[in-house]
């Protein structure tokens, strides 16, 4: 059986802003809604990331992850550090739209229908972030 999401956004901004976003700490940041100091990014393949996210409640959630694979303005494969192991990869894909706006797209293959909703739903709310983030950016 599989447990398969996707999920898509057009984002104002030109793919070399939004793979900027994911792949600077500063850019990281501001889509996590971070403090700067709580930021780490290894951006390559096998290198680390590290951030300390705050949710709209002001609460707090460290997230670490590896880079696995990382095509610039194109495609990012990673996954994210949980108890025992690490996520099934999950797979960003930019595309350039008319209007030097840019289509991302998150897929994730996950173990079980409830790792699916909370890994779809967290995708859902990073686009916004992102959306978010490179409109002031």
């Amino acid at each position: 059986m599989s447990f398969d999401y996707k999920v898509s956004k057009v984002v104002d901004a030109p793919v070399g802003k939004v793979w900027a976003a994911w792949t600077t700490a500063e850019g990281t940041a501001g889509i996590f809604r971070a403090r700067p100091e709580t930021v780490t990014v290894q951006a390559k393949p096998g290198g680390k990331f590290n951030v300390t996210m705050t949710g709209p409640d002001g609460s707090e959630e460290e997230m670490t992850g590896t880079y696995v694979e990382l095509a610039p303005n194109s495609r990012m494969v990673t996954t994210m550090d949980i108890p025992g192991g690490s996520t099934p990869p999950m797979v960003m894909d930019l595309e350039e739209v008319e209007g030097g706006k840019t289509r991302v797209t998150f897929t994730q293959d996950c173990n079980s229908s409830e790792e699916r909703d909370f890994s779809k739903e967290g995708s859902e709310i990073l686009l916004e972030w992102l959306n978010d983030y490179v409109k002031t950016a």
